[in-house]
C-alpha cells in the first residue's frame, strides 16, 4: 500500500485507481458505525428497561379493585394514601424500599 504523500505526488493514478482503494474502506467504516449503533442501541434499552421495574398497586389498580368490591372504601383510602406517598419518596430519591408500610401484590 502507498504512503498518502506518494498518491498526492503520483500524477499516473487515475481518479478511479484512487476511488478503488478508498472505497472499501469507506465501506469498513460505515459499517462500523451502523453496528456501533445498533450496539449502543440495545444497551441504552436493556439500561432503561431495567429501570422501570413495578412493584405494588397503582391507583388505577386500587379503583379497579374498589369497583369489583374487592376494597371497601375506607381501604382504598389508606391504600391510596400510601401509593401516593411512596411515589413522592420515589421522586425524592428514596425508592421506599426502607418503608413496611408499603402495599405489595398479594401472592395467593
Amino acid at each position: 500500500m502507498l504512503p498518502a504523500s506518494a498518491l498526492i505526488s503520483t500524477s499516473s493514478l487515475t481518479a478511479e485507481d484512487v476511488f478503488s482503494r478508498v472505497l472499501p474502506w469507506l465501506i469498513g467504516l460505515t459499517v462500523i458505525v451502523v453496528i456501533g449503533g445498533i450496539v449502543l442501541t440495545a444497551i441504552r434499552r436493556s439500561m432503561r428497561s431495567g429501570t422501570t421495574k413495578h412493584e405494588g398497586y397503582t391507583l388505577g389498580d386500587l379503583r379497579e379493585m374498589r369497583s369489583r368490591g374487592q376494597l371497601t372504601d375506607e381501604e382504598f383510602e389508606k391504600a391510596k394514601a400510601k401509593v401516593i406517598e411512596a411515589m413522592q419518596e420515589g421522586t425524592s430519591g428514596n425508592s421506599g424500599k426502607d418503608n413496611p408500610d408499603k402495599i405489595s401484590p398479594k401472592t395467593d
